[in-house]
């Protein structure tokens, strides 16, 4: 596996994280012969493909795995909130070829939201400084669903302005006491709940949950949502984060 033993990542100079850090950033800058139209998946795969062709040591097949997978969530965030499609046009994006370079980075930079697994490994981050999302995501060791359900975390993040975006919002607030802070998100779900730690990391385990999440049975459902989380849906519904498509899913 990728994960040495005990979540434990070898020491690295932090000057030299930040360093590359700085330089990869440098090295997402959007190709100049991106599509026109930030609405469609199109542009923003075009975007993704271009920084997977820059990571380091990135494989043929995590390669082609990392795009599958990015193209599924983008594709379901286009279905079921195509105005958060848009807010992602001018982010860029950093991706990995393993979980331990990430998290190296992530522990180095130091932020208060990334998203930590249960060993303590980082599976992606987002930098509003400079408007990039770090992804590997793939701590299964092998590619699965798992990696795109990362992948639409750290899109939610990116959407979400810390002072003022929608998880600030004291609607979202209250939905989020109640049915999220107590850190359960939809049995059977296959994702790491982070959900219970802020209002911030709440909206976006709901982003994900409801834009790639899935069940045991199968992808979770408008109804199984108003169920189980009626006032975070509800307000979903109300800032128009998602359209009637997700009834089809």
């Amino acid at each position: 596996g990728r994960v040495s033993a005990g979540g434990v990542v070898p020491a690295v100079s932090k000057a030299g994280v930040l360093e590359e850090v700085a330089e990869r950033e440098e090295e997402a800058e959007a190709p100049a012969a991106a599509p026109d139209d930030p609405a469609s998946v199109d542009y923003h795969m075009q975007r993704i493909v271009a920084a997977i062709a820059d990571g380091r040591n990135i494989s043929e097949k995590q390669g082609d795995h990392y795009q599958a997978e990015a193209r599924r969530i983008l594709q379901s965030i286009h279905d079921v909130a195509p105005d958060a499609l848009k807010a992602l046009a001018e982010k860029n994006y950093v991706f990995y070829a393993d979980i331990d370079a990430l998290t190296a980075v992530a522990r180095t930079v130091k932020l208060k939201s990334c998203e930590t697994l249960k060993n303590g490994m980082i599976a992606g981050l987002y930098i509003a400084k400079t408007n990039t999302l770090h992804l590997d995501g793939n701590e299964e060791g092998t590619p699965g669903p798992l990696t795109g359900e990362h992948y639409a975390h750290e899109m939610a993040h990116a959407i979400d302005p810390e002072q003022d975006g929608y998880s600030a919002a004291p609607a979202w607030i209250k939905a989020w006491e109640s049915e999220l802070k107590d850190g359960q998100l939809y049995e059977g779900t296959a994702i790491h709940n982070n959900a219970g730690r802020s209002a911030r990391e709440g909206f976006a385990e709901f982003f994900r949950l409801v834009t790639a999440g899935f069940s045991k049975k199968g992808p979770i459902t408008l109804a199984q949502l108003q169920d189980r989380y009626p006032k975070a849906i509800a307000h979903f519904q109300e800032q128009k984060q998602y359209t009637t498509k997700l009834e089809q899913k």
